[in-house]
């Protein structure tokens, strides 16, 4: 009789895990050019020197979101869990 009982409980109760994982990746460059020009005056001639520096930077961004979403299910009642987990990398290159 108690096995039956059990049965029929563990029968009735009906559970569906569901695990969704969505990786997004966003690359940045960004390239930086700054021109700077120094002149010096002297007793004879204006001398002018132009310097000219470039800086490329590259960001990327890794975004993973976990989300695992349970729904439990009896002759009663339905009930919904949902877990969700977001890790995000960012990674920066100076070129």
């Amino acid at each position: 009789m108690h096995a039956c009982i059990w049965f029929r409980c563990k029968s009735n109760r009906l559970t569906y895990p569901t695990t969704t994982t969505s990786t997004i990746t966003t690359t940045t460059i960004t390239t930086t050019t700054t021109t700077t020009t120094t002149t010096t005056t002297t007793t004879t001639t204006p001398t002018t020197t132009t310097t000219t520096t470039t800086t490329t930077t590259i960001t990327t961004t890794t975004t993973t979101t976990t989300t695992t979403t349970t729904t439990t299910t009896t002759t009663t009642t339905t009930s919904t869990t949902t877990t969700t987990a977001t890790t995000t990398t960012t990674t920066t290159t100076t070129i």
